[in-house]
């Protein structure tokens, strides 16, 4: 009697179990991460499924050749494909998404969402993924670690200053205390060759006047427009010493202890522009104010076409 009962019961079971698992529920499972950068940067990540590429495990060592995607990507209905796995958004808001996965005969929900964290630098992500019964078994008995590896990837990616910005961007000290100039307003066309101008004039005065210079020596600039036709340009070198100013040159001296915030440049200065674009996001980013024009150090004097398309460059930002 008892081993009869004992069978029902463990029929019962079984049955139940098997019902758990097929049965059309989902189960839940979560994580969460701190990443330090603003709240609005996380979010941009996360709710837009082509910025997914810069930091998804499974979809950003893939080729960009091998990937579709709807229109617009970051709005309900939004839907990324690549090879047999689909990426489709249920829901959308300024701070969640919620996003259906289908791949190799699984389906999962990935529900994402990001909080302001205690400090404002600061953004806390929870990650949840609903999965059915079975899939949710599989899980928790052999975990696959993709929502830790996606969060840490998302964290590694929005920290590396050089991943996100695309540059190396560092804070310095005043690289150059004392600084000799020249001051030029021209038309725009004629920029290179007023540049040109202005370099050879300081630097013969520099030698002349024995100012501590050589043929390695950085060249620094700020343009500035006046219309759309003129610029001001601004050529300076640094220097050791003063000497007597003629012809409109002018000494500019910076605080020793003073701040620069550098990014970094290998490429042809057509391309420049860029850097301009980053330093300017990251000064916004972290809430930096600066206290004089942004200027550029050319490490390199090129005098070839080849070298041209090499320039190392420097861009400068005088912060607190």
């Amino acid at each position: 009697m008892k081993r009869r009962i004992l069978l029902i019961f463990s029929l019962l079971v079984l049955v139940a179990f098997c019902i758990f698992l097929f049965a059309p529920i989902t189960l839940r499972i979560e994580k969460q991460i701190i990443i330090t950068a603003p709240l609005i940067n996380v979010a941009n990540e996360i709710t837009d499924l082509k910025n997914w590429l810069h930091w998804h495990v499974g979809l950003k060592i893939k080729d960009t050749s091998s990937f579709k995607m709807s229109e617009k990507t970051n709005a309900g209905n939004a839907w990324l494909r690549t090879g047999n796995e689909e990426y489709d958004v249920v829901n959308e808001n300024a701070a969640d998404i919620i996003v259906k996965e289908k791949k190799a005969g699984k389906e999962i929900y990935h529900s994402i969402f990001v909080f302001p964290d205690s400090s404002i630098k600061t953004t806390r992500v929870l990650w949840v993924e609903n999965m059915t019964p079975i899939n949710w078994l599989e899980e928790k008995l052999n975990s696959s670690g993709n929502i830790e590896e996606n969060l840490a990837s998302l964290k590694s990616y929005l920290e590396d200053v050089k991943q996100y910005y695309g540059f190396d961007i560092q804070t310095e000290k005043i690289k150059d205390s004392l600084v000799i100039a020249k001051i030029k307003v021209t038309p725009r066309t004629n920029r290179l060759k007023m540049l040109a101008d202005l370099y050879k004039e300081i630097i013969a005065y520099a030698y002349k006047n024995n100012l501590g210079i050589t043929d390695t020596t950085v060249r620094m600039v700020n343009f500035y427009d006046i219309n759309k036709d003129t610029v001001k340009i601004m050529a300076a070198i640094p220097v050791y010493k003063k000497a007597p100013l003629t012809n409109d040159l002018y000494y500019f001296e910076m605080p020793s202890h003073g701040k620069l915030l550098v990014g970094s440049y290998v490429g042809d200065y057509a391309g420049f522009k860029k850097l301009y674009t980053a330093m300017d996001r990251y000064v916004l980013d972290k809430r930096l104010e600066l206290v004089a024009a942004p200027y550029e150090r050319f490490l390199t004097n090129p005098v070839s076409a080849y070298d041209s398309l090499h320039m190392k460059i420097e861009l400068c930002y005088p912060i607190f």
